[in-house]
C-alpha cells in the first residue's frame, strides 16, 4: 500500500482522523507513512484514500508500483436515461494474478429534487463490483462527491476492463456526472 506521500497545498493541514488524527502541514515532502503505520492500517485508511482522491496528497512511492494506472474524465455528462450509460472506462493489460485495489470517485447531481442518481462499477462488463443509488432530496444546485474502493482479491492475469456507469431515476429527470476517476494498483 502507500508508503511515501507529499502534500499538494490544496488542503492545509491534511488531517487523517482514522490514523490517530495525524496532521500533515504543507509542505510535507516524501513522508514515509510506512515507518509510522502498518500496511493494514494504511490499506484500510479511508481518510488517507480520500486525501489522495481529493488531490490533497500525492503518492510518491507505493508497494506494487510495478503496476499502477489512473484514468479520468473531467467533463460533465448528462442523461435522462433510466438505463445505465458509460461515464468512464479503464482497461488494464498484461497484469499478473494478484490482489488489486480499484478506487473510483466522481461528482453527481440531479435536475429535480427528491430524485435518485444510480451508478455501478463493473468488471469486464459482466460482474458488478458495486451498484448503488444516491438520493438527492432538496438541493439540486450542488454537486455531491462520491468516492469508494474495492479490493479485488486474486484477480486473474490478463486484460480487464472496469466501467463506471450511471443513470437517472426516471426518463423525465436529468442526471449529471463529472470529474470521474479510476485508480487501479496492485496491493500484493
Amino acid at each position: 500500500m502507500i508508503y511515501k506521500v507529499s502534500t499538494t497545498g490544496l488542503q492545509d493541514p491534511v488531517i487523517l482522523d482514522d490514523l490517530g488524527a495525524r496532521s500533515l502541514s504543507h509542505p510535507t515532502v516524501e513522508l514515509d507513512l510506512g515507518l509510522e503505520y502498518t500496511e493494514d492500517e494504511l490499506k484500510n485508511s479511508e481518510d488517507l484514500q480520500a486525501a489522495i482522491d481529493n488531490d490533497w496528497l500525492d503518492v510518491v512511492e507505493s508497494v506494487g508500483e510495478d503496476f499502477e494506472k489512473t484514468e479520468e474524465n473531467l467533463y460533465t455528462i448528462s442523461t435522462s436515461n433510466p438505463n445505465y450509460i458509460n461515464a468512464l472506462t479503464i482497461t488494464v493489460s498484461g497484469i499478473p494474478t494478484g490482489d488489486y485495489r480499484l478506487g473510483w470517485s466522481f461528482s453527481c447531481k440531479m435536475g429535480t429534487a427528491n430524485s435518485t442518481f444510480g451508478y455501478r462499477v463493473r468488471l469486464d462488463d459482466t460482474t458488478d463490483i458495486v451498484e448503488d443509488e444516491v438520493g438527492i432530496s432538496l438541493d439540486v444546485t450542488n454537486w455531491y462527491k462520491i468516492y469508494d474502493y474495492s479490493i479485488l482479491e486474486n484477480l486473474a492475469d490478463g486484460t480487464h476492463s472496469f466501467t463506471l456507469d450511471f443513470k437517472s431515476s426516471a426518463s423525465d429527470v436529468s442526471a449529471s456526472i463529472k470529474d470521474s476517476r479510476f485508480e487501479f494498483r496492485r496491493t500484493s
